[in-house]
C-alpha cells in the first residue's frame, strides 16, 4: 500500500512537473520573439532584420505543415479508425476518405469566413471615405487646401506674433506604407535657439482601412488582400492549434507510468515549443502588440496543461479504463485544425512572404523545406505514434 501511494506521488509529481514545464516554456518561447526582434532592429540594418524575419516566417510555415501532415493528420486517420472498429459513430462508407473530407471542410470553412471579413471591412472602408461628416476627412481636406496654398519652397515671410520675425515654412509629404499619406505643415524659426524651435504640424489620415492597390508604393508588389486584419492568420493559427493541444494533454495526464509520461513530453515538447516561438515571431510581424502577444501566447500556452488536468481528473475518477479519450467531436475539431492550418500556411504565410524576385524566392523555399525537414526530424527520432 505504501509502495503504490508512493508510485501515486511520483506519478502525479511527474504530471504536474510536466505541466508546468510545457505551460512555461511556450510562454516564454512564444514572448522571447518580441524582445529578440526589438534588439535586432535597433542594431542591424532594415534589410537584413526583413531578411531574417522572412526566413523565420517561412520556416515557421514549413513546420506548421510538417505538424499538420505529419502529426495532426494521421492522428485523426489513427482515431477514425479506432472508432469505425468500435463501430460507433461514424456511419459513412470505407471508401471515403473521412480524414480528409473533414480537413477539407476546415479549409474551406476559414477560406469563405477570411473573404467574408475582407469583404465587410472594404465595404466599411468605403462607407467611411464617402461619409462627408466625418471628421477624418473634414480634418484632411482643410488641412490640404491650407497646405496646397503654400509654394512648396519659401524661403521667408513675415509672420505678426508679438513681434514681426523671420519664419521658413517647408512642407513635407509622407506616405507609410501601410497607412494613407500625411500631410503635414512645419512652422520654424531660423532665429530662435535649438530648444525653443516651434514646430505646427498639421496631419489628418482617413481611414486605417486600405484598400487593394495595384502597386506596393514601396516593394511594387502586387496587393492582392486588404491590409487592415493581419492579425486574422495568427488567430486562426492559435486556435486550430488548441483544438489539437487540448487532447495532446489528455493523454499525459491519463498515462499510468513515468516512461511514458517522459516520451509523451518530449513528444509535445518537441513541435510545441519550436511553434510557439514560431507563432510568437509571426504576431510581431503581423503587427500585435506586446499585451495581444502575451494574451494570445497565454491562450496557446495553457491548453495543453488544461488536457493534463483534465486527464488527471479522469484518472482520479477511476474511469480511464472506460472514458472514451477518442470522442467523435474531438476528432472532427482536430480534423477541421489540420484544414486550417493548411490554409494558413498557404494563404497567409507563404502568399504573403511572395517576392517578384526569384532568387529570395528560392530561399524562401529553402526555409519552407527546412522547417518541415525540422518537424519530420522530430518524428523520426522520437518514433511517437497515436496508437497506444
Amino acid at each position: 500500500m505504501g509502495a503504490e501511494g508512493e508510485d501515486n506521488h511520483k506519478l502525479v509529481a511527474a504530471k504536474v512537473s510536466a505541466l508546468l514545464a510545457i505551460g512555461v516554456l511556450s510562454f516564454v518561447c512564444g514572448i522571447l520573439p518580441h524582445y529578440l526582434f526589438r534588439t535586432c532592429r535597433n542594431r542591424f540594418p532594415a534589410s537584413s532584420v526583413h531578411k531574417v524575419t522572412s526566413g523565420v516566417i517561412c520556416f515557421s510555415g514549413g513546420t506548421l505543415l510538417g505538424v499538420t501532415f505529419l502529426h495532426l493528420m494521421p492522428e485523426v486517420r489513427e482515431k477514425i479508425a479506432r472508432i469505425r472498429e468500435k463501430g460507433t459513430g461514424l456511419a459513412f462508407p470505407e471508401s471515403l476518405p473521412l480524414s480528409d473530407i473533414i480537413a477539407m471542410s476546415g479549409f474551406f470553412g476559414v477560406y469563405v469566413l477570411d473573404e467574408l471579413m475582407h469583404l465587410c471591412v472594404e465595404w466599411y472602408s468605403l462607407r467611411v471615405r464617402k461619409d462627408p461628416k466625418n471628421p477624418k476627412d473634414v480634418l484632411q481636406e482643410k488641412s490640404t487646401k491650407i497646405c496646397s496654398q503654400l509654394p512648396h519652397e519659401v524661403s521667408a515671410f513675415s509672420l505678426d506674433k508679438h513681434e514681426n520675425s523671420k519664419h521658413q515654412v517647408s512642407i513635407s509629404r509622407r506616405s507609410n506604407r501601410h497607412a494613407n499619406p500625411v500631410t503635414s505643415c512645419i512652422c520654424q524659426s531660423p532665429k530662435a535657439n535649438p530648444g525653443d524651435v516651434m514646430e505646427e504640424r498639421v496631419s489628418a489620415t482617413s481611414s486605417q482601412a486600405s484598400l487593394p492597390t495595384e502597386k506596393d508604393p514601396e516593394g511594387g508588389r502586387p496587393r492582392t488582400k486588404l491590409q487592415t486584419m493581419p492579425h486574422i492568420s495568427g488567430i486562426i493559427t492559435i486556435a486550430a492549434l488548441s483544438f489539437h493541444d487540448v487532447f495532446e494533454g489528455m493523454a499525459v495526464g491519463v498515462e499510468r507510468e513515468l516512461s511514458s509520461i517522459l516520451f509523451l513530453y518530449l513528444s509535445i515538447a518537441s513541435h510545441k515549443y519550436a511553434i510557439a516561438f514560431c507563432i510568437g515571431m509571426d504576431l510581431v510581424l503581423t503587427g500585435f502588440r506586446l499585451k495581444m502577444i502575451v494574451l494570445s501566447m497565454m491562450t496557446f500556452s495553457v491548453v495543453s496543461p488544461i488536457g493534463v488536468v483534465l486527464g488527471m481528473m479522469v484518472v482520479s475518477q477511476g474511469s480511464a479504463e472506460v472514458y472514451d479519450l477518442d470522442p467523435p467531436i474531438s476528432v472532427v475539431l482536430q480534423g477541421l485544425a489540420g484544414g486550417t492550418l493548411i490554409y494558413v500556411v498557404c494563404f497567409e504565410v507563404l502568399q504573403r512572404e511572395g517576392t517578384d524576385t526569384h532568387t529570395k524566392g528560392i530561399q524562401n523555399v529553402v526555409f519552407v523545406i527546412v522547417g518541415f525537414l525540422v518537424t519530420l526530424g522530430f518524428k523520426v527520432l522520437l518514433g511517437h505514434t497515436h496508437t497506444q
